[in-house]
């Protein structure tokens, strides 16, 4: 009798016209400045570019970099990961850095290292 019940607990195969369709999420684009393009293609998909040379640069210049919320980081050797900017955002970063509310003066290497310490690369 326990055999019977257990047969007749198994559910019916699903009817074609019953099955529900499921919607898929697609994954955003990630942001990356153009000249890391080819870093994350590598990340993203390990497409390397034609070049043997520059496919192998791109592979070892991969390992510091990273996807954080859809957008391309890297890590700096003190473990702060870095947001990757366009060359003309960061020279408007730096630029800003260094006039800042009191227009400090500062020698090139300082405020590179400001810059990094807030985090852009």
């Amino acid at each position: 009798m326990t055999q019977q019940a257990a047969a007749d607990s198994t559910p019916p195969p699903p009817n074609p016209a019953a099955l529900v369709s499921v919607a898929v999420m697609t994954v955003d684009e990630i942001e990356a400045p153009s000249w890391a393009q080819p870093i994350l293609n590598f990340l993203v998909s390990r497409e390397l570019p034609a070049d043997k040379i520059l496919a192998r640069q791109v592979q070892r210049w991969a390992a510091a970099y990273t996807i954080v919320n859809r957008e391309l980081v890297r890590h700096s050797v003190t473990g702060v990961f870095q947001r990757c900017v366009e060359l003309e955002k960061g020279q408007a970063i730096l630029k800003d850095i260094h006039q800042g509310e009191c227009s400090h003066r500062e020698a090139s290497r300082s405020l590179v290292a400001k810059a990094f310490r807030h985090g852009f690369f």
